[in-house]
């Protein structure tokens, strides 16, 4: 008997005997398009092998034994009953048919004095139902258009022109302070050689020798201290304007954060 493998999409199972192939194909488990072999070279589709398409022998249902016939006398009795429930029922008819309404009976009608029955009249067709129209469907919704936003126009402001001014005088009062600035470094370093020049002075008074050497070592401090007083006057003055402007500055900060 060959043994068989099967082969789906690249996985291969077996070996496999013809009848459980048989079997797996009955019951769905493979398809005729899935791929068959008996040595794992030559492959072919499971439909195209006659060995395999042909399907198992299927067990018959089990017989089942006759069920034994009662005995004659169950059985007749049976019988018996059968027919008097069925002579009843045709009895039960029989009289509802009788009784039904709009029929005499059958005395009444052998009898030729009675007079004939008055033919029914026929009944009236129900009237028609009403007309109900069909109610329209609610209208479709439809959301209210928003209002446009309102128009705001900007107001004027009233202390535009008040901080167009105070900026600039800010900003010239911020030059003559930076100007002031580099006035009092420069006499600074003025007043600093002053003063070395009359130290100088001093010292060449008090080495001079003779009456001319003193003379001119005087005239030297004379000028040396003049010069110093000066520059002293004038670093002064410069510093007290740079504090005033310095002040100003402040206060026109001040007056423009207070207008925002």
């Amino acid at each position: 008997m060959n043994m068989w493998y099967l082969r789906d999409r690249g996985k291969v199972m077996g070996p496999l005997t013809a009848d459980t192939v048989r079997t797996m194909r009955a019951a769905g488990q493979i398809q005729d398009f899935h791929e068959a072999s008996a040595d794992r070279r030559v492959w072919r589709a499971v439909g195209l092998v006659p060995e395999l398409c042909d399907a198992p022998p299927r067990p018959g249902p089990p017989a089942h034994a006759a069920p034994a016939r009662p005995p004659d006398r169950v059985y007749i009795a049976l019988v018996a009953g059968l027919a008097s429930v069925v002579l009843l029922g045709a009895s039960v008819v029989g009289g509802v048919l009788l009784l039904r309404p709009g029929r005499e009976p059958a005395v009444a009608a052998s009898n030729p004095t009675a007079p004939a029955p008055a033919a029914s009249t026929p009944a009236s067709p129900p009237p028609e139902p009403a007309y109900v129209p069909p109610t329209p469907p609610p209208p479709a919704y439809v959301p209210p258009t928003p209002a446009p936003p309102a128009t705001v126009s900007p107001q004027p402001d009233p202390n535009a022109s008040r901080r167009a001014s105070l900026q600039a005088e800010l900003q010239a009062v911020e030059q003559q302070v930076r100007a002031l600035d580099a006035q009092s470094s420069d006499l600074s370093g003025k007043l600093l050689l002053a003063e070395a020049a009359e130290v100088a002075c001093v010292e060449a008074y008090n080495r001079a020798q003779t009456p001319g050497e003193r003379t001119a070592a005087n005239i030297a401090l004379a000028v040396a201290r003049a010069t110093l007083r000066e520059l002293q006057a004038s670093f002064q003055r410069v510093e007290s304007q740079l504090r005033d402007a310095r002040s100003r500055v402040a206060v026109i900060r001040s007056e423009l954060t207070r207008l925002g």
